[in-house]
């Protein structure tokens, strides 16, 4: 007997677990980028400082919703911890929305995911962080940033397809 995972919370809970791979392997290709020489810094740009701050855009948002929610800002200790949840639960539902979009549309999972995480890249690294005050705006940033972060979203967007794949492969595996 097969187990069905044709589900939209299939497909949504698949898509999250991948997109919280697809974050970590982000993350890994950041760092990889930064062993061989290629970039200035270990961190991605969802690590780096803005505003000629402290603190990345995750947590500063993490200490924004936090503050807003309880009159109280986050300590360093907290915000430590904070951004990488962010980090991760933005990766999350970015997968989670991927995998909804991909069983709706198959068409959407063409090109491996690469066509999604590009997507990603324009909508929130490039918009939807600078609108909202959490980066610096695209002209703040030599075109090397924006290259590293398009590639960087491709991966994610890739990681996240082979790990929601593998995943629904494996639910629908009989028994």
């Amino acid at each position: 007997m097969r187990r069905q995972t044709t589900t939209w919370t299939g497909a949504a809970l698949t898509g999250a677990l991948g997109g919280i791979v697809g974050a970590w392997v982000m993350t890994r290709f950041h760092v990889a980028l930064y062993g061989r020489g290629v970039t200035g810094t270990r961190e991605p740009q969802s690590h780096r400082p803005v505003d000629g701050g402290r603190h990345d855009p995750a947590t500063k948002a993490a200490d924004e919703v936090v503050t807003a929610l309880t009159s109280a800002p986050l300590d360093e200790r907290e915000k430590r911890a904070a951004g990488p949840i962010v980090h991760y639960a933005f990766g999350a539902s970015a997968g989670a929305l991927y995998g909804v979009l991909a069983h709706r549309w198959p068409t959407v999972a063409g090109g491996w995911g690469v066509p999604y995480g590009l997507a990603v890249w324009l909508v929130a690294d490039e918009t939807a962080l600078p609108l909202l005050g959490l980066a610096d705006g695209p002209r703040a940033y030599p075109w090397t940033t924006h290259a590293e972060m398009l590639a960087a979203h491709a991966v994610f967007g890739s990681a996240t397809h082979v790990a929601m794949t593998a995943l629904q492969q494996r639910a629908s595996q009989p028994a």
